[in-house]
């Protein structure tokens, strides 16, 4: 059995993340005129990967973020906008993985100067 972090399960469990990724892949399929099957495949995530997302059963398989992941970064949108519905551009995407890495005296100066602005 595979331990999972206790946010996983509470990100993952919002409906809304479900939307924003079968949108998203919805308007990959459009404009590359690709099927669930072949992107799945594309992605080498699995033939009926993203069938399985699909599936209305409540019982159905949550994706792995790693899984998440590799489909946002093949069909180019961002994780961090799937999961939290926040729309951020590669700098902000690269602030917040700083700041989650920094000391607590770094995080404070930064909130301080971007409440200053």
């Amino acid at each position: 059995m595979r331990l999972r972090a206790v946010w996983y399960d509470a990100v993952m469990s919002q409906a809304n993340w479900k939307t924003r990724i079968l949108a998203a892949v919805d308007n990959y399929h459009a404009v590359n005129g690709t099927s669930d099957n072949e992107l799945s495949q594309r992605a080498k995530l699995g033939r009926n990967y993203l069938t399985q997302m699909r599936a209305k059963d409540p019982e159905a398989q949550t994706p792995r973020v790693g899984q998440l992941q590799i489909l946002c970064d093949y069909i180019g949108e961002s994780l961090m906008f799937i999961l939290t519905g926040m729309p951020l551009d590669a700098e902000g995407e690269e602030l917040i993985r700083l700041l989650a890495d920094a000391p607590s005296e770094t995080k404070r100066h930064v909130i301080g100067i971007l409440r200053r602005h």
